[in-house]
C-alpha cells in the first residue's frame, strides 16, 4: 500500500458528475491525485490493471456488473488495491456484504468531503474505513446475506426509471422529468426488465412490491 502522503485514486462511477465532483475534491489536495475514471465495471477493471491506483473509489451500481461481483474481481485480480465502496445504497442492506466480498472501506453518497477525504486517506493507509452503522452491524453479529439479488444490478438511472414506471408515470412523463427522451426511457425500461428477469409492466411491478423497492408514498396509496 502506498504511503499517505501520496496515495493514487481511481474514481468509478457511471455518473459522470459523481466523478467530476470527486475529482474537484482532490484536486486541491496534496497526498491524494486521481489516475483513472471509469463508468462500468469494464472499464474499471481495465483502468485498474492499466493505472495501479492504491485507491478504488467504486459505485456499487454499475451498470454492466451485479452489485458485488465488481468488489470480487478487484480483490482477486488486485489485491494491494483498497477497493472503497461509495453507494446510494443503505449501509445496513449492503455493508457487511462489500467487506465480506473483499472491499476496505464503505460510504454512502451522503458522506461530506471531508468523511470522502478521510475514508481513502484511511484505506490508502492500509486500514479499514467503516462508519459507526458498520460497526455496529459487525458488533451485533447481523446476518446479511452476500449473494446479489437481480435489482442489485440496477444502476442509479435505471432504479429512477422503475421508481417511476411503478408510481404509474408514461414514458412521455418520465421523460420529462429525467431530462432524456422517450426512446431512452423505453430502452431503460427494457433493459430493467431484462435485468429482473420479467415479461410484463405488471411484474414487474410486483417484483418492485416484493422486495421494498416502491417509494413509501406509493405503498401507502395501494
Amino acid at each position: 500500500m502506498s504511503d499517505r502522503s501520496n496515495a493514487t485514486v481511481f474514481v468509478a462511477d457511471d455518473f459522470p458528475a459523481i466523478r467530476r465532483g470527486v475529482k474537484q475534491i482532490l484536486s486541491e489536495l496534496n497526498d491524494l491525485r486521481v489516475v483513472g475514471e471509469a463508468g462500468t465495471g469494464a472499464e474499471t477493471l481495465a483502468g485498474v490493471s492499466e493505472s495501479s491506483p492504491d485507491v478504488v473509489l467504486l459505485d456499487l451500481s454499475m451498470p454492466d456488473v451485479r452489485g458485488f461481483e465488481l468488489v470480487r474481481d478487484l480483490a482477486r485480480q488486485h489485491p494491494r488495491v483498497a477497493v472503497l465502496v461509495f453507494t446510494m445504497r443503505e449501509v445496513e442492506e449492503v455493508g457487511v456484504g462489500c467487506l465480506r466480498a473483499g472491499a476496505k472501506g464503505f460510504l454512502t453518497k451522503t458522506a461530506s468531503a471531508n468523511e470522502i477525504v478521510e475514508a481513502m486517506r484511511t484505506v490508502a493507509s492500509g486500514q479499514r474505513y467503516m462508519p459507526p452503522e458498520l460497526v455496529e452491524l459487525l458488533v451485533r453479529g447481523v446476518p446479511v446475506e452476500e449473494d446479489d439479488k437481480p435489482h442489485e444490478t440496477l444502476s442509479e438511472r435505471e432504479r429512477e426509471v422503475l421508481e417511476r414506471i411503478v408510481g404509474g408515470q408514461k414514458a412521455s412523463e418520465i421523460a420529462r422529468s429525467l431530462g432524456i427522451s422517450a426512446k431512452t426511457v423505453q430502452t431503460y425500461r427494457a433493459r430493467i426488465m431484462d435485468k429482473l428477469s420479467v415479461k410484463t409492466t405488471v411484474d414487474l411491478v410486483l417484483y418492485a412490491v416484493d422486495h421494498g423497492l416502491v417509494p413509501a408514498r406509493e405503498r401507502q396509496a395501494s
